[in-house]
């Protein structure tokens, strides 16, 4: 890792004209530095210009004005096999091709440095394999791509990528579509990728979750600029709540988690277990209800079993449940 960004981005503006023959702006004068080695997550709604930015870094589009740097030189004065050997883009898009094997896929990596004619060579070879190695497919090789799972097939794009060699990988949404443990997966390769062998890995999403938990580096892009910093540090400086902006949502620092700004119908004090007081104070707050620690009790907790009792008790009654969706259900009437 050094000192100097992988990806300069200085003051570019991107606009285009939509169906009415209007300019339209997504972003002005953003300026962002990609640290080298790390994985860095770009947060934003959807229409923020978010993929826009990825093809741009990517040199697959242009910015209307402002200059990227890729390690140190601009794309406009780099060949494609130049470019192609220092960034590599993986779209949203997944090629399902008949007859075409998990080998021959991630090959299609090795492009930028076969002859005219795309013979591999044993070097080319020794690359495909070692990249399918690293997202752990080995035992795919040959098998057709259009076989696997969603999951799967993310990871030998995630492989051709590798195979490509290069010292930047962009990649748009590659979690999208996956349920949550190939999410999770996905997102904890990449970070294996990025600070085992020192790529600069900079992905989409939307999944504040993951960004929050596995990411060096958080970018929040919002009303066409930029906000980034580590994790910690957007949730310290507020930076988070741009993208809940006109939402019902906040971003709760004390629990370190979105939560729904609900109006509040009542305070209650929650009696229970610590190992289960922040599940019941997720749902009595959306339910509507003000969690605090006062000395009236109005939600007592205690175990029977297996299964827990809750008392719901206010000076003129005490209900009891055996569920938490019983008293939430009561709450709601």
């Amino acid at each position: 890792m050094t000192d100097k960004p992988a990806v300069r981005i200085d003051r570019i503006t991107k606009s285009f004209k939509d169906g009415k023959n209007k300019h339209r702006t997504i972003y002005k004068d953003m300026s962002i530095d990609i640290p080298s080695g790390e994985l860095f997550i770009i947060l934003g709604r959807n229409g923020v210009g978010k993929s826009t930015l990825l093809k741009t870094i990517a040199g697959l589009d242009k910015n209307n004005n402002g200059t990227i740097e890729i390690l140190g030189k601009k794309p406009g004065c780099l060949t494609r096999k130049e470019l192609s050997s220092m960034i590599a883009f993986v779209s949203t898009e997944i090629p399902q091709i008949n007859n075409l094997s998990v080998y021959d896929m991630v090959g299609m990596g090795r492009s930028p440095y076969t002859n005219w004619i795309g013979k591999l060579s044993p070097e080319d070879d020794e690359k495909i394999r070692e990249s399918i190695r690293m997202v752990g497919m080995e035992s795919f090789t040959h098998k057709d791509i259009t076989t696997l799972s969603d999951g799967e097939r993310q990871r030998i794009m995630i492989a051709r990528a590798l195979a490509q060699d290069s010292e930047i990988i962009l990649l748009d949404e590659p979690t999208a579509f996956l349920d949550i443990p190939y999410k999770y997966e996905i997102a904890s390769l990449l970070r294996r990728l990025s600070h085992e062998h020192g790529k600069t890995i900079v992905f989409t999403t939307h999944d504040l979750n993951i960004a929050l938990r596995l990411a060096d580096t958080v970018c929040i892009m919002t009303e066409g600029k930029a906000v980034y910093g580590a994790p910690e540090d957007i949730i310290l400086n507020g930076s988070i709540n741009y993208m809940l902006k006109d939402s019902p949502l906040h971003y709760d620092i004390y629990d370190s988690e979105i939560k729904l700004a609900a109006t509040v119908s009542d305070t209650v004090n929650l009696i229970c277990p610590e190992e289960i007081r922040k599940l019941l104070t997720l749902a009595l707050e959306r339910s509507g209800y003000s969690v605090n620690n006062n000395s009236y009790a109005t939600v007592g907790v205690r175990y029977n079993g297996k299964v827990p009792e809750l008392s719901f008790v206010t000076p003129e009654r005490s209900v009891k449940f055996s569920s938490i969706g019983e008293l939430l259900r009561y709450l709601r009437r």
